[in-house]
Protein backbone atom coordinates (compact mmCIF):
# COMPACT_ATOMS: atom_id res chain seq x y z
CA UNK A 1 0.00 0.00 0.00
CA UNK A 2 2.58 2.29 0.71
CA UNK A 3 4.02 1.89 -3.18
CA UNK A 4 0.79 2.56 -4.29
CA UNK A 5 0.11 5.11 -2.30
CA UNK A 6 4.00 6.58 -3.60
CA UNK A 7 3.26 5.30 -7.06
CA UNK A 8 0.29 7.92 -7.34
CA UNK A 9 1.26 10.80 -5.27
CA UNK A 10 4.74 11.44 -7.54
CA UNK A 11 3.45 11.59 -11.08
CA UNK A 12 0.86 14.31 -10.00
CA UNK A 13 3.37 16.33 -8.20
CA UNK A 14 4.54 18.32 -11.23
CA UNK A 15 1.08 18.69 -12.53
CA UNK A 16 0.06 20.25 -8.81
CA UNK A 17 3.21 22.71 -9.14
CA UNK A 18 1.90 23.96 -12.42
CA UNK A 19 -1.91 24.27 -11.83
CA UNK A 20 -1.00 26.09 -7.89
CA UNK A 21 1.74 27.81 -8.96
CA UNK A 22 2.29 28.70 -12.69
CA UNK A 23 4.57 31.31 -12.26
CA UNK A 24 6.94 29.89 -9.18
CA UNK A 25 7.53 26.51 -11.09
CA UNK A 26 10.48 25.92 -9.62
CA UNK A 27 10.50 26.79 -6.21
CA UNK A 28 7.43 24.77 -6.30
CA UNK A 29 9.35 21.96 -7.31
CA UNK A 30 11.85 22.53 -4.93
CA UNK A 31 9.46 22.58 -2.08
CA UNK A 32 7.61 19.31 -2.78
CA UNK A 33 11.12 17.56 -3.91
CA UNK A 34 12.57 18.51 -0.44
CA UNK A 35 9.54 16.87 1.64
CA UNK A 36 10.53 14.24 -0.24
CA UNK A 37 13.50 13.76 0.32
CA UNK A 38 12.98 14.76 4.45
CA UNK A 39 10.05 11.84 4.00
CA UNK A 40 12.70 9.34 2.99
CA UNK A 41 15.63 10.79 5.51
CA UNK A 42 14.23 11.94 8.81
CA UNK A 43 12.69 7.65 9.65
CA UNK A 44 16.08 6.75 8.60
CA UNK A 45 17.74 9.10 10.78
CA UNK A 46 15.45 8.56 14.09
CA UNK A 47 14.09 5.50 13.84
CA UNK A 48 17.15 3.13 15.76
CA UNK A 49 17.86 6.15 17.52
CA UNK A 50 15.48 7.42 19.30
CA UNK A 51 11.47 5.63 17.64
CA UNK A 52 12.21 1.94 18.36
CA UNK A 53 13.11 3.06 21.93
CA UNK A 54 10.90 5.00 22.58
CA UNK A 55 8.25 2.21 21.14
CA UNK A 56 9.68 -0.65 23.09
CA UNK A 57 11.59 -1.87 19.54
CA UNK A 58 8.24 -2.81 18.11
CA UNK A 59 8.39 -2.24 14.63
CA UNK A 60 5.10 -2.49 14.07
CA UNK A 61 4.47 0.75 16.43
CA UNK A 62 7.40 2.18 14.63
CA UNK A 63 5.56 2.08 11.20
CA UNK A 64 2.16 3.16 12.89
CA UNK A 65 3.85 6.49 14.24
CA UNK A 66 5.50 6.87 10.61
CA UNK A 67 2.30 6.91 9.17
CA UNK A 68 0.27 9.36 11.45
CA UNK A 69 2.09 12.51 9.77
CA UNK A 70 0.85 11.20 6.32
CA UNK A 71 -2.62 10.90 7.77
CA UNK A 72 -2.73 14.17 9.27
CA UNK A 73 -1.44 15.96 6.11
CA UNK A 74 -4.61 15.15 4.25
CA UNK A 75 -6.84 17.59 5.71
CA UNK A 76 -4.37 20.24 5.68
CA UNK A 77 -3.60 18.72 1.76
CA UNK A 78 -7.62 19.40 1.31
CA UNK A 79 -7.90 22.75 3.37
CA UNK A 80 -5.07 24.63 2.25
CA UNK A 81 -5.13 23.58 -1.54
CA UNK A 82 -5.96 25.93 -3.95
CA UNK A 83 -9.84 25.60 -5.39
CA UNK A 84 -10.43 24.63 -8.51
CA UNK A 85 -13.35 25.57 -11.20
CA UNK A 86 -15.69 22.65 -11.28
CA UNK A 87 -16.07 23.17 -15.06
CA UNK A 88 -12.37 24.14 -15.46
CA UNK A 89 -11.55 20.96 -13.91
CA UNK A 90 -14.09 18.43 -15.89
CA UNK A 91 -13.07 20.27 -18.88
CA UNK A 92 -9.43 19.66 -18.42
CA UNK A 93 -9.79 16.04 -17.03
CA UNK A 94 -12.03 15.10 -20.07
CA UNK A 95 -8.96 16.05 -22.80
CA UNK A 96 -6.04 14.47 -20.75
CA UNK A 97 -5.17 10.99 -21.30
CA UNK A 98 -3.55 8.96 -18.96
CA UNK A 99 -1.29 6.46 -19.83
CA UNK A 100 2.01 7.77 -21.13
CA UNK A 101 3.15 8.31 -24.83
CA UNK A 102 6.05 5.68 -24.78
CA UNK A 103 6.68 7.03 -27.93
CA UNK A 104 7.81 10.36 -27.27
CA UNK A 105 11.11 10.60 -26.99
CA UNK A 106 10.76 12.81 -24.30
CA UNK A 107 9.35 10.68 -21.64
CA UNK A 108 12.65 8.04 -22.31
CA UNK A 109 14.78 11.34 -21.71
CA UNK A 110 13.34 12.12 -18.47
CA UNK A 111 12.78 8.60 -17.25
CA UNK A 112 16.68 7.58 -18.33
CA UNK A 113 18.16 11.54 -16.74
CA UNK A 114 15.76 10.89 -13.33
CA UNK A 115 17.38 6.93 -13.21
CA UNK A 116 20.83 8.35 -13.54
CA UNK A 117 20.23 10.86 -10.59
CA UNK A 118 17.76 8.27 -8.06
CA UNK A 119 20.28 4.94 -9.09
CA UNK A 120 23.31 5.63 -7.15
CA UNK A 121 21.60 6.83 -4.03
CA UNK A 122 19.91 3.55 -4.17
CA UNK A 123 22.60 1.39 -4.73
CA UNK A 124 24.69 3.81 -2.24
CA UNK A 125 22.08 3.43 0.55
CA UNK A 126 22.25 -0.50 0.14
CA UNK A 127 25.88 -1.65 -0.62
CA UNK A 128 27.54 0.99 1.89
CA UNK A 129 27.21 -1.38 4.25
CA UNK A 130 29.00 -4.61 3.41
CA UNK A 131 31.44 -2.49 1.43
CA UNK A 132 32.28 -0.52 4.41
CA UNK A 133 32.64 -4.39 6.02
CA UNK A 134 35.09 -5.30 3.31
CA UNK A 135 37.68 -2.74 4.29
CA UNK A 136 37.47 -3.39 7.95
CA UNK A 137 35.35 -0.26 8.86
CA UNK A 138 31.75 -1.56 9.49
CA UNK A 139 31.97 1.06 12.13
CA UNK A 140 32.04 3.91 9.69
CA UNK A 141 28.46 2.91 8.45
CA UNK A 142 26.60 5.01 10.64
CA UNK A 143 28.51 7.88 9.60
CA UNK A 144 28.52 7.66 6.80
CA UNK A 145 24.54 6.84 5.77
CA UNK A 146 23.93 10.06 8.62
CA UNK A 147 26.22 12.47 6.10
CA UNK A 148 24.52 10.73 3.14
CA UNK A 149 21.21 11.65 4.14
CA UNK A 150 21.86 14.80 6.19
CA UNK A 151 24.01 16.03 3.85
CA UNK A 152 20.58 16.66 1.64
CA UNK A 153 19.44 19.48 4.01
CA UNK A 154 22.47 21.74 3.48
CA UNK A 155 21.37 21.03 -0.04
CA UNK A 156 17.49 21.74 0.67
CA UNK A 157 18.60 24.99 1.92
CA UNK A 158 20.46 25.70 -0.59
CA UNK A 159 18.04 24.78 -3.56
CA UNK A 160 15.21 27.43 -1.51
CA UNK A 161 17.71 30.15 -2.20
CA UNK A 162 18.39 29.56 -5.86
CA UNK A 163 15.52 28.03 -7.38
CA UNK A 164 15.15 30.56 -10.05
CA UNK A 165 18.05 29.44 -11.00
CA UNK A 166 17.22 25.86 -11.64
CA UNK A 167 14.63 26.39 -14.00
CA UNK A 168 15.71 25.63 -17.41
CA UNK A 169 19.43 25.64 -16.49
CA UNK A 170 22.38 22.91 -17.62
CA UNK A 171 24.66 23.91 -14.27
CA UNK A 172 23.04 21.84 -11.81
CA UNK A 173 24.24 18.56 -14.07
CA UNK A 174 27.33 19.98 -15.15
CA UNK A 175 28.42 21.07 -11.97
CA UNK A 176 26.65 17.94 -10.04
CA UNK A 177 27.08 14.94 -12.54
CA UNK A 178 30.73 15.62 -12.63
CA UNK A 179 31.27 15.67 -8.52
CA UNK A 180 28.93 12.99 -8.12
CA UNK A 181 31.47 10.95 -10.70
CA UNK A 182 34.14 12.89 -8.44
CA UNK A 183 33.07 10.92 -5.44
CA UNK A 184 32.77 7.73 -6.61
CA UNK A 185 35.60 7.55 -8.71
CA UNK A 186 38.45 8.99 -6.47
CA UNK A 187 37.07 9.29 -2.77
CA UNK A 188 35.21 5.76 -2.50
CA UNK A 189 37.29 3.44 -5.26
CA UNK A 190 40.56 5.07 -5.14
CA UNK A 191 40.75 6.28 -1.65
CA UNK A 192 39.85 4.58 1.44
CA UNK A 193 40.68 6.81 4.16
CA UNK A 194 37.48 7.17 6.66
CA UNK A 195 37.49 10.82 5.89
CA UNK A 196 37.29 10.34 2.01
CA UNK A 197 34.13 7.54 2.56
CA UNK A 198 32.34 10.23 4.71
CA UNK A 199 33.40 12.91 2.55
CA UNK A 200 31.99 11.02 -0.41
CA UNK A 201 28.20 10.02 0.92
CA UNK A 202 27.67 13.68 1.55
CA UNK A 203 29.02 14.78 -1.79
CA UNK A 204 26.72 12.15 -2.74
CA UNK A 205 24.00 13.44 -0.94
CA UNK A 206 24.04 17.17 -1.74
CA UNK A 207 24.81 16.28 -5.48
CA UNK A 208 22.03 13.64 -6.17
CA UNK A 209 19.50 16.49 -4.06
CA UNK A 210 20.10 18.96 -6.01
CA UNK A 211 20.35 17.35 -9.67
CA UNK A 212 16.90 15.67 -8.16
CA UNK A 213 15.45 18.89 -7.65
CA UNK A 214 16.50 20.36 -11.41
CA UNK A 215 15.11 17.49 -12.82
CA UNK A 216 11.44 17.20 -11.04
CA UNK A 217 11.46 21.24 -12.40
CA UNK A 218 11.56 19.71 -16.31
CA UNK A 219 8.38 18.24 -17.16
CA UNK A 220 6.19 20.97 -16.75
CA UNK A 221 8.85 22.83 -20.04
CA UNK A 222 9.14 19.71 -21.33
CA UNK A 223 5.52 18.40 -22.20
CA UNK A 224 1.86 20.11 -22.88
CA UNK A 225 -0.63 20.50 -19.85
CA UNK A 226 -2.53 18.17 -20.68
CA UNK A 227 0.21 15.24 -21.06
CA UNK A 228 2.34 16.13 -17.80
CA UNK A 229 0.49 13.89 -15.53
CA UNK A 230 1.26 10.91 -18.24
CA UNK A 231 4.59 12.60 -18.73
CA UNK A 232 5.65 12.46 -15.46
CA UNK A 233 4.03 8.88 -14.67
CA UNK A 234 6.16 7.54 -17.68
CA UNK A 235 9.30 9.35 -16.17
CA UNK A 236 9.04 7.98 -12.97
CA UNK A 237 8.11 4.15 -14.76
CA UNK A 238 11.59 4.58 -16.14
CA UNK A 239 13.86 5.51 -13.37
CA UNK A 240 12.06 3.09 -10.76
CA UNK A 241 12.18 0.24 -13.27
CA UNK A 242 16.02 1.46 -14.02
CA UNK A 243 16.51 1.47 -10.21
CA UNK A 244 15.75 -1.77 -10.06
CA UNK A 245 18.09 -2.93 -12.42
CA UNK A 246 20.88 -1.18 -11.45
CA UNK A 247 21.68 -1.93 -8.01
CA UNK A 248 20.87 -5.75 -9.77
CA UNK A 249 24.04 -5.11 -12.11
CA UNK A 250 26.13 -3.46 -9.21
CA UNK A 251 25.68 -7.10 -7.40
CA UNK A 252 26.38 -8.94 -10.07
CA UNK A 253 29.22 -7.80 -10.96
CA UNK A 254 30.58 -7.57 -6.78
CA UNK A 255 29.81 -11.46 -6.92
CA UNK A 256 31.36 -12.12 -10.24
CA UNK A 257 34.70 -10.09 -9.92
CA UNK A 258 34.96 -10.47 -6.28
CA UNK A 259 35.59 -6.97 -6.17
CA UNK A 260 33.80 -4.61 -3.75
CA UNK A 261 34.90 -1.02 -5.70
CA UNK A 262 33.24 -3.15 -9.16
CA UNK A 263 30.03 -2.53 -7.47
CA UNK A 264 30.66 1.49 -7.64
CA UNK A 265 31.49 1.65 -11.63
CA UNK A 266 27.68 1.31 -12.69
CA UNK A 267 27.18 4.89 -10.46
CA UNK A 268 30.21 6.11 -12.67
CA UNK A 269 28.07 5.87 -15.69
CA UNK A 270 25.16 6.98 -13.96
CA UNK A 271 26.93 10.02 -13.10
CA UNK A 272 28.37 10.84 -16.66
CA UNK A 273 24.77 10.14 -17.71
CA UNK A 274 23.49 12.36 -15.50
CA UNK A 275 25.66 14.79 -17.22
CA UNK A 276 24.95 14.32 -20.29
CA UNK A 277 20.98 13.80 -20.46
CA UNK A 278 20.34 16.21 -18.20
CA UNK A 279 22.25 19.11 -20.41
CA UNK A 280 20.55 17.72 -23.46
CA UNK A 281 16.93 17.75 -21.35
CA UNK A 282 17.51 21.48 -20.58
CA UNK A 283 18.92 22.74 -24.12
CA UNK A 284 15.36 21.01 -24.90
CA UNK A 285 13.43 22.85 -22.55
CA UNK A 286 14.76 25.96 -23.83
CA UNK A 287 13.32 25.93 -27.22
Amino acid sequence: MSGFGVAIMQPGMPTLVREWLPTRLALGTVGYSSGMSMGAMFPAVFTIAFILPAVGGSWRLDVVLWAIPALLIAPVFWLASPKISKDVDKHVAARRRWWPDWKNPVVWLLGFTFASNNSPYFVTSVFLGDYLATLGKPELLGAALGWLNGSQLVAMAVLFLIANRLQMRAWPFLVFGPTMLAAFLVMMILVTSSLAIVAATAIIGIAGAISMTAILALPPFLSLPADLPRTAAGMFTISYTCAIIVPTICGALWDLTGKPWTAFVPLCLCAVALTVLGTIATKNSSR
